[in-house]
């Protein structure tokens, strides 16, 4: 079994596209955990979804080749021992970046990420310093160093992630119309020294991770 974490604006939609047209019903998308919040409501959530998907485990062993979605790896715990845990990476200040402006233009969007973007009117700054927005990568991979992940790809270089992926885990993605693509992004994102300066400094982990990931993919 191939676990797929798809980490917010990583090319997990993309990679998600692929996989459909791929593996079919052979894979499982596993959405609606709002991975990444804090809020009780969400919390609640996940423990509501994660019991379900292990009362499941017989028939999801059974049924699928591959599981690929926004959920925290330990929900899959029960399958740890038969499964290899993937996911693609992105340079933390161009994933915040990304995720911001998403929010900004997506105003109906109903999750609370969007809450503190469209109707708290939180700055760039602002926003990279709440709670929920920091480190996200490390946080929601649930890793120190990656070596829990078999495989890991890169955003940045999505196309040789695709050929490692397949060469290391034979796993095959087709190369598909990118997802989600902000056609404004050159623009938007033309942000001040200093809120770069504010993004790195919370996202130091995120940094460091996504180092380990370029070099193995290199390597």
């Amino acid at each position: 079994m191939i676990i797929s974490v798809h980490l917010r604006k990583c090319a997990g939609s993309s990679f998600r596209k692929g996989l459909v047209q791929q593996y079919k019903n052979r894979l499982l998308l596993d959405y609606g955990d709002e991975m990444g919040s804090s809020w009780p409501s969400s919390t609640k959530r996940r423990q509501a979804s994660a019991a379900f998907a292990k009362k499941r485990a017989r028939k999801i062993s059974k049924d699928f080749d591959i599981i690929h979605g926004h959920f925290y790896p330990e929900k899959y715990d029960f399958l740890r021992s038969s499964s290899q845990y993937i996911t693609f990476m992105r340079d933390p200040v161009q994933r915040l970046l990304s995720n911001y402006f998403y929010l900004k233009r997506k105003i109906d969007r109903k999750h609370p990420d969007a809450l503190i973007v469209n109707q708290l009117g939180f700055s760039l700054e602002e926003f990279a310093n709440h709670p929920d927005n920091k480190n996200v990568q490390a946080h929601c991979l649930q890793t120190q160093d990656l070596k829990e992940y078999q495989f890991i790809g890169v955003t940045e270089h999505y196309n040789e992630s695709l050929s490692a992926l397949k060469n290391q885990l034979g796993v095959e993605c087709p190369l598909v119309h990118s997802e989600n693509v902000n056609q404004n992004a050159k623009t938007e994102y033309e942000v001040s020294a200093d809120s770069i300066k504010v993004i790195e400094q919370c996202n130091q982990e995120d940094i460091r991770l996504y180092n380990i990931a370029l070099n193995r993919l290199a390597n």
